[in-house]
């Protein structure tokens, strides 16, 4: 094992699609999305592509899971193209994914300079529709 000093710590570190700036102790997200045709195969392809261990952008990731649900639902196969409104609601959805680039999640939930915590909990919601679930 090597020892590194703080100075000589990287800036960003990876794990699991996930990045977290060290320096700024953030989470961040920066995931190049691959344009891909708007078909089954490809929307499969593109959703599965964005990790998100710990939920931050599920909501932005079920808008792509509903699109790909109509297009399941019109049983359609793998290589067929999709509508005209799918294939533009799919580009629009893509072209969204660029703006996760701007969320930073702070590491802490504790502001700096806070008092000392006399009890802490933890509230857990989750929610579900025929479009989707969700929990935080």
């Amino acid at each position: 094992m090597q020892d590194i000093g703080a100075d000589e710590a990287p800036a960003v570190k990876r794990t699991s699609g996930l990045q977290g700036r060290v320096d700024h102790n953030k989470f961040i997200f920066s995931k190049e999305v691959k344009t891909t045709p708007a078909k089954r195969r490809g929307m499969i392809s593109t959703i599965a592509s964005l990790n998100n261990p710990l939920g931050f952008i599920a909501p932005v990731i079920l808008q792509g899971r509903v699109l790909l649900q109509q297009v399941c639902r019109g049983a359609a196969d793998w290589d067929d193209s999709v509508t005209c409104d799918v294939e533009r609601e799919w580009l629009q959805w893509i072209e969204s994914l660029k703006s996760l680039q701007s969320i930073q999640i702070p590491h802490s939930f504790i502001p700096p300079k806070f008092k000392k915590t006399v009890k802490a909990e933890l509230h857990h919601f989750s929610d579900a529709s025929e479009l989707g679930y969700g929990q935080c």
